[in-house]
């Protein structure tokens, strides 16, 4: 029978699988634990080694918004409205009517419209209600 200690380790794997689910500092701490003891399967040791690894930068530089992202996020508010809405008031529209709308009368591409809505609604909920207000009248 072939030994899989060299490719295998239940110790390795827990700590992958705690990695995975987000549990980082929980992983680290284990692993430190474990150095310490003297642990050393190569699975292990390989999983420390990607740990030291240093990490890849991002290349270029951030995505700016989109000129007039808050025009396009106002106006998206005005002209959404959620199924309940429009079936009161038939002058709303769906998320995928108003990015249609709205990238006729701004004159660029929906997506750009779906990232200036993100953006707004980024802002919105990290400054408030206000964010309109605060953001024009400087």
């Amino acid at each position: 029978m072939a030994k899989i200690g060299h490719i295998y380790c239940p110790k390795t794997a827990d700590l992958r699988a705690k990695m995975h689910d987000g549990r980082d500092l929980e992983a680290l701490r284990e692993t430190r634990a474990l150095l310490r003891e003297g642990f050393a399967s190569r699975p292990f040791l390989r999983f420390v080694a990607d740990l030291l690894a240093p990490k890849p930068k991002d290349r270029g530089q951030p995505k700016r918004p989109p000129a007039r992202w808050l025009d396009i996020g106002e106006r998206y508010d005005q002209v959404y409205g959620d199924k309940r809405e429009r079936e009161h008031d038939p002058t709303k529209l769906s998320h995928q009517e108003a990015l249609a709308a709205l990238a006729k009368e701004f004159g660029v591409h929906e997506n750009t419209i779906a990232r200036a809505v993100k953006i707004y609604k980024a802002a919105r909920d990290e400054h408030g209600e206000l964010v309109g207000e605060a953001l024009t009248t400087k």
